[in-house]
């Protein structure tokens, strides 16, 4: 046999194991010598192999069908690794039950197919998960309006999701939830970002975790969304930090709402419809150092809304921050329904520019508000409209000490049925 004829016959065989890629490349030919399971994209096929060995796990045109088979085969003890590298059409839900198990997108993007009107990713009584950068498209305008989410886990309440890590991760464009986790137990969301969420009829939340405890959401970068940016929904121990939430159309940038024990520190929410940051029926709960400005509404919103429950809103603390130019309240204090407001402390805060009132106590429902503690604050042109430094009305208590007013049109307005010593 010829020596030509010897190559050709190589290449063949090499073809038919390996078919080539556009460029000319073995698919999936990076990435030996690793470690874990490695899928890649090569042109309209998709594999996925062992990186050590580079024997090929599954193959075949449908991404779904290819992840979900190598999750067939991972052990259900110890950890696993999947490595992601290329681009990746998604016909429909990529579905998992596994837990140990650590998705690295870092050089990977998704979108999701037209008309699918399914979550991306889904994760059902999942542990101890890790994902780890990527691009995640929903392609939303092409979904015909109905929800689907970026990424979600969810059980069957009492059963937990646990120890779940979401870092780097960029998603556009989701129709209803870009992170979406209930039921769970110590979830960290880092160093991610969002844009365009949510669809005309579907709830448009960022963020949104519910039932669950130990949540932290760090460095989140967030805008264009039809109503939350970030929701928590009865969780108790949790911190937001750092997070720039903008565009909430249609209702607040930071809300939390029938929670205990957060924190929202050095985070920064504005041109939203409604609030900025908003507690409801929350307590033992903190904002520090925030800044919250140009909101249709307040800066800052904490209010008795409960259902049942007088006194659920109570021993919250604002220090610092800088609420401005807002087009209601700089910080609003609002009882109503059956929902109290007690023991609130409002220190070092700087309260500008706002339309209506800088520092506002609104009780309303026949409900009322307690022992409020407003000092140290600096507290000036709030000019427009009303133009009040602080509205004090139907509160019980009310402290006042060391504040500094300028050019408000009335630095206290005093509408209040109950005696209230004020120091100034």
């Amino acid at each position: 046999m010829s020596k030509m004829k010897k190559i050709l016959i190589l290449l063949f065989c090499l073809t038919a194991i390996f078919p080539l890629s556009g460029s000319g490349e073995a698919p999936c030919s990076y990435g030996f010598g690793g470690h874990g399971i490695l899928v890649c994209s090569s042109g309209s096929n998709y594999y996925a192999k062992n990186s050590s060995t580079g024997e090929i796990i599954s193959s075949g045109t449908n991404i779904t069908t290819v992840v979900e088979s190598v999750y067939s085969v991972l052990p259900r003890t110890g950890k696993s690794e999947i490595f992601f590298k290329g681009n990746f059409n998604v016909p429909t839900t990529i579905s998992s039950n596994m837990s140990n198990l650590t998705l690295d997108f870092s050089e990977a993007s998704f979108i999701l197919n037209d008309n699918v009107n399914k979550d991306i990713l889904s994760f059902i009584e999942s542990s101890n998960v890790k994902i780890i950068g990527g691009f995640i498209d929903g392609n939303k305008d092409n979904q015909g309006g109905a929800s689907s989410s970026g990424i979600r886990f969810y059980n069957n309440n009492p059963k937990q999701t646990k120890n779940i890590y979401i870092g780097g991760v960029n998603l556009t464009n989701i129709s209803r939830y870009g992170i979406y986790i209930e039921n769970f137990t110590v979830v960290t969301i880092k160093d991610t970002s969002l844009n365009s969420i949510g669809t005309a009829g579907n709830e448009g939340r960022g963020v949104y975790l519910k039932n669950g405890s130990g949540a932290t959401i760090e460095n989140i970068v967030g805008k264009n969304f039809r109503r939350y940016g970030i929701l928590l929904n009865t969780v108790e121990n949790g911190a937001i930090r750092d997070a720039n939430i903008s565009l909430a159309r249609g209702d607040r940038g930071i809300y939390v709402f029938n929670s205990k024990n957060i924190t929202i520190s050095d985070c920064t929410s504005y041109e939203n419809n409604l609030a900025g940051i908003t507690f409801s029926d929350t307590y033992n709960s903190s904002v520090i150092n925030c800044q919250s400005y140009n909101n249709t509404n307040d800066g800052l919103l904490i209010q008795g809304d409960a259902n049942g429950d007088t006194n659920l809103t109570k021993n919250i603390t604002v220090i610092g921050g800088w609420y401005h130019n807002n087009h209601r309240d700089g910080i609003r204090i609002q009882a109503l329904l059956t929902g109290n407001v007690n023991d609130v402390k409002i220190t070092g805060a700087y309260v500008t520019g706002n339309r209506d009132v800088g520092i506002n106590l609104n009780s309303i429902d026949n409900t009322s508000i307690n022992n409020i503690y407003i000092s140290n604050n600096i507290i000036k042109h709030n000019n427009n409209s009303s133009g009040r430094g602080v509205r004090l009305y139907l509160s019980n208590n009310t402290y006042m000490n060391n504040n500094f007013f300028e050019d408000n049109n009335i630095d206290i307005l005093y509408f209040n049925d109950f005696s209230v010593p004020i120091k100034n």
